[in-house]
């Protein structure tokens, strides 16, 4: 006589329940509830420890849009962010007439306001750092340093006024 099994398994996601005569009418039973649960759209994935996971498709494929939608953003920005960075090198050359050798760094930034904006550091300025933004309209203003900033007692010489 063949041993029997009570087999008695709670899971959200799979439950065996039930007498079984003998190992392989177990082993049907639980080839036929994983294909039923793979109907179901749950994907069975199996670790490196042998450690099986179900999870739904649904859920996957969601990581997936989250995680592409974050790296289309990142690369977007990031495009952008060097766009103003170019822009801004060209008309601090071509149109305030600075040489390349008088620029020490661009940078720009992202943040809440302005949404994005440029640090200029100037070779013979070397400490200060001049904000620049294109206000989304491409017409570049320099934003000007705070009032303590310019009680400081620091020189300021490449500060543009409105009739620069």
């Amino acid at each position: 006589m063949h041993p029997k099994f009570y087999l008695n398994i709670k899971h959200p996601l799979l439950s065996l329940k039930g007498l079984f005569l003998d190992i392989q009418d177990l082993e049907q039973h639980f080839l036929l509830l994983l294909e039923q649960r793979k109907e179901n759209r749950h994907a069975i994935i199996l670790n490196k420890n042998g450690v099986v996971f179900i999870v739904k498709k649904k859920f996957i494929i969601l990581i997936i849009v989250v995680v592409f939608s974050y790296l289309a953003y990142y690369i977007n920005t990031r495009n952008h962010i060097n766009y103003l960075e170019d822009e801004l090198k060209s008309y601090l050359i071509n149109e305030k007439h600075y040489s390349e050798n008088d620029i020490k760094s661009i940078q720009g930034h992202r943040g809440k306001m302005p949404k994005y904006w440029v640090n200029v550091v100037f070779n013979d300025e070397p400490t200060i750092i001049y904000k620049y933004t294109d206000r989304d309209v491409g017409e570049w203003r320099q934003i000007e340093p705070s009032a303590s900033d310019l009680n400081s007692g620091l020189k300021y010489k490449h500060i543009e006024n409105e009739s620069n």
